[in-house]
């Protein structure tokens, strides 16, 4: 529905890209559904900056995608380090926000941070974690880009913008880095 829909840049919001993430994670395209998590992260996608609610939620739903390419593809490095960083940056935020599924949100933090654990993943200093943050998402975004040239199924609208040139100067302020 959503790959194959008339959408432009301007008619969509974080919001948008979180649901159309989710529904990619649910089908477990989990690299297209970090991209999209990302981009609904980024500086440019209305409106102006995430909420703490945004970036908990987005980061912890990140996670369990990373965890997933852990399991499914190279470089593991990163996509455990990324799994990491997402877990620990969410929880850095998750005593200055509540919301209705909060509770839910804290159980896959708790799940994520158990996941990176067993993968040898420790916190790191929050720079250290969103620079890797940042490279699970170029190497997510990269390997969309190498498995849609393969199979036009994975393709998605030209509209969506490009993993590799998102920026997150507002994601570091909220998370105070």
């Amino acid at each position: 529905m959503f790959r194959e829909s008339s959408f432009t840049q301007s008619e969509t919001d974080r919001r948008f890209y979180s649901e159309w993430a989710t529904t990619e994670r649910d089908a477990e395209n989990y690299a297209i559904a970090i991209w999209l998590y990302a981009i609904a992260l980024a500086d440019s996608t209305p409106p102006l900056s995430p909420t703490l609610e945004n970036a908990m939620v987005y980061l912890s739903n990140m996670g369990f995608g990373f965890y997933c390419l852990c399991k499914l593809k190279q470089p593991f490095d990163i996509y455990a380090k990324a799994l990491g960083a997402s877990e620990q940056l969410a929880r850095s935020i998750s005593g200055l926000v509540e919301y209705p599924n909060k509770g839910d949100t804290i159980k896959d933090l708790l799940k994520n941070r158990d996941r990176a654990q067993k993968l040898g993943i420790n916190d790191v200093k929050p720079e250290i974690a969103f620079d890797s943050l940042v490279s699970g998402i170029v190497a997510a975004y990269e390997s969309v880009v190498e498995e849609g040239y393969q199979n036009s199924e994975k393709r998605l609208p030209i509209w969506v913008k490009k993993g590799d040139e998102l920026q997150f100067q507002s994601l570091k302020k909220l998370l105070n880095i």
